[in-house]
């Protein structure tokens, strides 16, 4: 039978302290510990209790990029930990490839998980004097790793072509690099990467991506956290957007727009003042719709409008007879479906929510 290679079912991890404790400077808490923000606060007893996440429903498919998508603190790491096995949960199941993790012992998850935090702070074991290859298989030695797939490795991360070249000779992009390729020297079809971009360059990052890619077509399934949403555009399969440890929402990026059933008009005037113009599109808008409006000159007089509807046949119409009317030209209108930000956007600032047990 062909098994889901991650499975979580109503995934619940609670943190508890002692109320004694500042939680802002507890050494050693995980970073969500840091933004208060995102998690809910309440005493019982003499200690403070910290749901980091609650009821978590989602699946990992074979083959596939899953990126976990959410604000800082909101449960990335937790849960990619518990996946790990480094934590344990609350309540809750997590099964890897059909089997509770709870039945596993912790050299049978490291069979099958691998879990890779930042690229860029993970190679304080690369050694300037030696070559890439040369680190690789230190490192394969010390951790007692197949030194048969370090080509394979290089080769995935596109370092095959300078292989023997001395890594303190190199870049830090280079380096972060081979930090990838590092883990990819275990063989395991599961990867979990922890905000793997943190601190690199934009281009570093596109670069880093695309290697990422490759490794899903040599047939890993990768559960990828992170708070960028180009990362997630770039890469991902599916996104599951998480805040204050509950999924919000869960599917393809075309289907999370689906979701919010709106549209973006875009609508470019002149002509007429700021005042006039917003007048105009209050008058013509449905209640429930957001609006920004940006001059475009000093004079105040070239002005475009971001608008929020349900329906841009039932608002543009009136908005366009009326900014006619007063005196002003209509230069541009363009509508769109929203972006996945805007999508992101929405769903983080939704009070409360529930998981979607649906994958």
């Amino acid at each position: 039978m062909n098994m889901d290679p991650v499975k979580v079912i109503d995934l619940t991890r609670i943190f508890t302290l002692p109320t004694h404790v500042s939680i802002s400077n507890f050494p050693g808490t995980p970073a969500g510990f840091l933004t208060k923000l995102y998690y809910e606060y309440f005493k019982k007893g003499n200690r403070i209790t910290i749901k980091a996440l609650d009821r978590i429903n989602l699946t990992l498919r074979r083959g596939e990029i899953l990126c976990l998508l959410g604000p800082n603190g909101s449960g990335k790491t937790t849960l990619l930990k518990i996946i790990a096995g480094l934590l344990l949960p609350t309540s809750g199941k997590v099964l890897i490839d059909g089997i509770d993790i709870l039945n596993l012992t912790c050299e049978e998850i490291a069979r099958r998980v691998t879990y890779i935090p930042g690229l860029l702070l993970g190679g304080a074991w690369i050694n300037g004097f030696f070559t890439l290859k040369e680190n690789l298989r230190n490192y394969a030695e010390l951790l007692n790793l197949d030194k048969g797939r370090i080509e394979w490795a290089l080769e995935i991360t596109g370092l095959s072509e300078i292989k023997n070249v001395k890594a303190a000779a190199l870049s830090s992009g280079i380096h972060a690099r081979l930090v990838l390729a590092s883990g990819l020297l275990k063989e395991s079809g599961i990867y979990l990467m922890d905000e793997p971009m943190t601190g690199l360059s934009r281009e570093i990052v596109v670069d880093l991506l695309g290697y990422i890619k490759n490794l899903r077509k040599a047939g890993s399934s990768i559960l990828y956290a992170t708070n960028s949403i180009e990362e997630a555009e770039r890469i991902a399969d599916r996104v599951a957007i998480l805040n204050k440890g509950r999924i919000m929402a869960i599917g393809t990026p075309e289907e999370l727009v689906e979701k919010i059933k709106e549209e973006i008009v875009e609508i470019e005037v002149e002509g007429i003042n700021i005042g006039v113009f917003r007048e105009n599109i209050e008058r013509a808008l449905p209640g429930e719709s957001k609006v920004r409006i940006e001059p475009l000159n000093y004079t105040n007089d070239l002005l475009k409008a971001y608008l929020t509807t349900k329906d841009s046949r039932e608002l543009l119409p009136p908005l366009i007879d009326r900014v006619v009317k007063s005196g002003g030209k209509v230069r541009f209108v363009k509508v769109h479906k929203p972006t996945l930000e805007e999508v992101f956007i929405k769903f983080t600032k939704l009070s409360g929510g529930g998981n979607e047990r649906k994958d």
